[in-house]
């Protein structure tokens, strides 16, 4: 069975499972992931994962900090999908999706697809 065939909570499931296997981290880690990238599954309403474009990365990290969630939780939401889609590029061939830099300063203001691509 290919990726692309894959429901999102799949993909999530063999993410977690290989990260386990070869990295060893606890499960708090991988609890903290799953939650991370189920969020963002949930937020992306139900939608492929492997569809998602780095715009889609942008809005959703947006719309976090725009609901209240701290600086510090974005950033370890945006670490747990940068692992996902690392990690899904390198062991499974997916095309790359654009890297998403992160700066301390970047993080105090919201920004909007207008904004990124302004």
């Amino acid at each position: 069975m290919s990726l692309s065939e894959l429901k999102s909570e799949n993909l999530i499931d063999i993410f977690i499972d290989e990260l386990w296997l070869e990295k060893g981290l606890s499960k708090n880690t991988l609890s903290a992931y799953r939650h991370d990238l189920s969020s963002f599954s949930k937020w992306y309403k139900g939608k492929s994962l492997l569809d998602v474009e780095r715009v889609d990365l942008l809005d959703y990290l947006a719309s976090r900090l725009k609901d209240g969630y701290s600086s510090r939780s974005t950033a370890r939401s945006l670490s747990s999908l940068r692992a996902f889609y690392s990690h899904l590029t390198t062991k499974h061939n997916l095309e790359k999706i654009l890297p998403i830099k992160s700066k301390a300063q970047s993080w105090d203001f919201p920004f909007t697809k207008n904004t990124i691509r302004g």
